[in-house]
């Protein structure tokens, strides 16, 4: 990554969880924007081009797998995603078998956070 911080898009439909989600990630230094559902979280990945969405898997009335690909295709290339579920069943695996870079179990802490979005972000470098 260069000098400039990173951008991390937060894709969830809870206030609290994006709320709490972007102070960690400023508090960390990087660039963050949020957005509450598939719609959203597309049009700012068009326009903003995210390093990293995180993305929740259960989105109002959406499946995060669902939303994944429009993501995908309107961040562009070079955009990673982490998926982000308390789903105990969702294991690493099934988030990269289906197009992810890796999985965020909620609730999180900062480290279980931090962790893996700087791993994916150092991959970049």
């Amino acid at each position: 990554m260069s000098d400039t911080a990173a951008r991390i898009l937060v894709v969830d439909d809870t206030a609290l969880i994006r709320a709490m989600a972007e102070a960690l990630l400023r508090g960390a230094g990087y660039d963050v924007r949020c957005a509450a559902d598939g719609a959203g979280a597309a049009a700012c990945a068009r326009q903003w081009r995210p390093h990293v969405v995180l993305l929740d898997l259960v989105l109002d009335g959406e499946d995060g797998w669902d939303v994944l690909p429009a993501i995908r295709e309107a961040a562009g290339d070079g955009t990673r995603v982490l998926i982000c579920t308390g789903d105990e069943d969702v294991a690493e695996d099934d988030a990269t078998t289906r197009g992810a870079d890796g999985l965020v179990r909620k609730p999180f802490s900062a480290d279980s956070l931090l962790r893996p979005l700087e791993a994916i972000l150092g991959s970049v470098a």
